[in-house]
């Protein structure tokens, strides 16, 4: 059999494995429901006219699909260098506050023409420098980065709650912690008519494809997953370890900052508390579901976009509480291990030994 076909029948084997992932995973939720005493059949209602079932709810599941692809692309592309970036929380809501900072205080004309590209390039470098306070603390203290990107979400998070209540503190609603609206110009203009869709979901998969492309495709993409594969012998070649860290983490933390500043001129037009929702936490799911089939990445986005979409019309229509919604949500990645797992034993690699090299079993 051929380099290709072996290529592709593994892909081929992976995306069933994945869309089995999902399908067992949602029959799971409904058969938990049943256990707990809803209606499934309500239920199963509610997530399709959540999703899908209207123009709007499906507008509603793309953007809310537009970070988590973004930050599963950014987790997944810190990953193929041997780095587990954490932080796409952080990063996200930095890049909002950037974008915020920038079309509001900095005296630009209002024309989308100039506020939105300037929005979104100060998120983007914004995420980008949040990253790179991890990266240096990686690349030249040894600093473990799983700690410090997690620590650095929760800073954010208080830097931003303190800003709020005290110098971006709405002049007009001077009772509640949040800022002011970003002008209508700087808004990203609506995709669909009568939907919350923008712009932002077609921005966020053209840069998704290219980031998938260059990391697949080009020279400095194998160079980098050389070193996620084997650091020493990627030294051992030449290529700088350290320089490739640096620039896959700050690239990381930018797509995390771009996809803050498209819910920011997109979705949510001002910042409150709780004004981002757990899209770089799901970034990572996605990043790691996906990590062997990255160009599913965009697949699984639109799929928590959905869910999440649903989790409001879930708790309303059939009285299911967050803490089911959000085992929904986490359901596929569990489901999804066990069956990398028991691909694994059948074809005869014992965990224990799987674990003894060192690898993941998914």
């Amino acid at each position: 059999m051929t380099a290709g076909r072996r290529r592709l029948r593994r892909a081929a084997r992976d995306i069933g494995i994945q869309i089995g992932a999902f399908v067992l995973s949602m029959l799971f939720f409904l058969v938990l429901l049943v256990l707990l005493g809803y209606d499934a059949g309500q239920a199963l209602g509610a997530l399709w006219d959540g999703s899908a079932g209207t123009t709007r709810a499906l507008g509603v599941s793309l953007s809310e699909a537009t970070p988590v692809i973004l930050t599963g692309v950014a987790v997944w592309l810190a990953a193929q260098g041997g780095l587990f970036n954490i932080g796409a929380d952080g990063q996200l809501q930095i890049g909002g506050l950037a974008a915020l900072v920038c079309v509001m205080l900095l005296g630009l004309p209002e024309n989308g023409a100039v506020l939105v590209p300037v929005g979104l390039l100060a998120a983007a470098l914004a995420g980008a420098g949040w990253a790179a306070i991890a990266a240096l603390l990686k690349t030249y203290r040894g600093a473990n980065e799983i700690v410090s990107t997690l620590m650095l979400n929760f800073i954010a998070a208080i830097a931003i709650s303190e800003l709020i209540r005290g110098p971006l503190q709405s002049e007009t609603n001077p009772y509640t912690p949040q800022t002011e609206s970003i002008p209508v110009a700087a808004q990203l203009p609506t995709l669909v008519d009568g939907t919350q869709l923008t712009w932002g979901i077609v921005i966020a998969l053209a840069v998704a494809a290219v980031v998938l492309l260059v990391v697949t495709r080009a020279r400095s993409g194998l160079r980098l997953r050389a070193i996620g594969l084997n650091r020493e012998a990627a030294r051992y070649s030449g290529v700088s370890v350290p320089r490739y860290w640096l620039v896959a983490m700050v690239a990381s933390g930018a797509l995390c900052g771009l996809a803050g500043g498209l819910v920011l001129l997109g979705l949510r037009y001002y910042i409150a508390p709780g004004w981002a929702s757990a899209w770089g936490f799901q970034g990572v799911l996605v990043a790691f579901l996906a990590m062997r089939t990255p160009f599913l990445i965009p697949v699984w986005g639109v799929l928590f976009g959905m869910l999440s979409s649903a989790g409001p019309v879930l708790k309303g229509t059939a009285s299911v509480p967050d803490s089911v919604v959000t085992m929904m949500q986490t359901l596929p990645v569990v489901v999804l291990f066990v069956l990398y797992a028991a691909a694994r034993w059948l074809r005869g690699e014992r965990l224990a030994s799987i674990f003894r090299r060192g690898e993941a079993p998914a």
